[in-house]
């Protein structure tokens, strides 16, 4: 039923406005980078107002209601609070123009008498609010995600058999420009995390990763490296003997990061021995960074930081405060022997925005607890950003040039 009643929602590319104003504002909107066959809508317009049009002629109520972020995000949605009502025209085309929307990747639901869809006009996204549709508003001062004129890097899927969780694993490997025809050439590697909720095409689809990298290594700001982006969705086999229960982090998240969870021994078991097989690394931990934004950056410190001999680099992207994170105790007491994990750890990177204000307040007194121990630790703030993919998104821009 619901798949016939999406099928038949027809798009229409005409405004509610009319005459000149019309013609005009037609003229000034744009149609969204995730829009989808062509589709003139959801268009922005120079000033970043959305409009958004969908036919129903049947409906008798049509709106559009952002997702609204996270309670570690103040709630903050880029497209602002709505639902906005839309109205219908003549002939069964219902459209609404938003206020002006921040710069980024925004989730929404078309709500049709009540029932939540996807709109048919655009891509869909696992963020941080299940499956919505997603719109990509510009935004003129960070083009580190564009396509440009530069070389460019490839990015496969890749299976693996995972000897502890007994599945096949899905794995994508972004490998930089000239790595196909540089055959005697090996490359350090980044592993590279998602958040709650997502899944290993994540920094690809919404991070645009392999455009950052591309652009970096182009301007000469990075070194030629592999990402490598798993899924930390791993469950063991076996489980472990007395495992205790999951604890949840404030705002949603991802269990603690001790005890060992079963993502770490994938990762050093089975992952990190597949891509050192089939691909030219430099196969040790100087050459090695692991980072993940959000839920991933718990599950980056868990693997980092039981493996310090492993991965040289850690970077941790809008990390939520763990009330069990002890810093005395935490990976057999590795911080409170500084010498030695500093030696190892040639960049421990923590990055935030400045509008995620649990977050933000975690960061600064983590790091500065870190610092008065002795740890060495580098704090970027992403400044009015939240939770969101424009803050990960300057975090990687920021956090690649300073790795290997």
């Amino acid at each position: 039923m619901r798949a016939a009643f999406t099928a038949a929602l027809l798009i229409v590319g005409i405004s509610w406005s009319s005459g000149a104003a019309q013609a005009q504002d037609q003229n000034d909107c744009k149609p969204a980078p995730t829009n989808i066959s062509n589709n003139k809508f959801p268009c922005i317009h120079a000033d970043g107002r959305v409009t958004f049009q969908v036919k129903a002629p049947l409906a008798q109520k049509v709106q559009i209601s952002p997702a609204a972020g996270r309670a570690d995000n103040n709630g903050i949605s880029g497209l602002g609070q709505g639902p906005y009502d839309m109205t219908k025209d003549a002939n069964g085309v219902w459209s609404v123009t938003t206020p002006p929307a921040r710069p980024g990747l925004h989730e929404y639901v078309m709500l049709i008498d009540g029932a939540r869809v996807a709109d048919p006009n655009g891509e869909v996204f696992d963020i941080l609010n299940g499956r919505n549709s997603a719109i990509e508003v510009p935004d003129p001062n960070f083009d580190a995600i564009q396509i440009k004129d530069v070389p460019h890097g490839q990015v496969q899927y890749n299976w693996y058999f995972s000897k502890v969780t007994q599945k096949w694993r899905a794995v994508l490997v972004y490998t930089p420009p000239g790595y196909d025809t540089s055959t005697a050439k090996r490359y350090p590697v980044l592993y590279l995390m998602h958040g709650g909720g997502e899944d290993e095409t994540d920094w690809f689809r919404e991070g645009h990763a392999n455009f950052i990298l591309d652009n970096l290594i182009a301007a000469g700001k990075a070194k030629p490296m592999l990402i490598v982006m798993d899924t930390f969705n791993a469950e063991r086999a076996v489980p472990l003997a007395n495992q205790p229960a999951a604890h949840t982090a404030p705002g949603g998240g991802p269990a603690r990061p001790e005890p060992n969870t079963a993502i770490e021994e994938v990762i050093v078991k089975d992952t990190l021995p597949f891509i050192d097989s089939h691909f030219r690394t430099i196969a040790d931990g100087y050459h090695r960074a692991i980072a993940g934004l959000s839920g991933g950056s718990n599950f980056a410190l868990t693997v980092g930081g039981y493996n310090i001999d492993k991965f040289s680099y850690i970077g941790l992207f809008s990390r939520a405060p763990y009330s069990e994170f002890d810093l005395k105790t935490a990976f057999n007491g590795a911080f409170t022997r500084p010498d030695e994990f500093n030696k190892k750890v040639r960049l421990f990177y923590w990055n935030t925005g400045t509008a995620e204000p649990a977050i933000f307040n975690y960061a600064h007194t983590t790091t500065e607890a870190l610092n008065k121990m002795g740890i060495k630790t580098v704090l970027k703030e992403e400044a009015g950003f939240v939770h969101e993919w424009a803050t990960w998104r300057r975090a990687l821009n920021d956090f690649a040039p300073r790795i290997f």
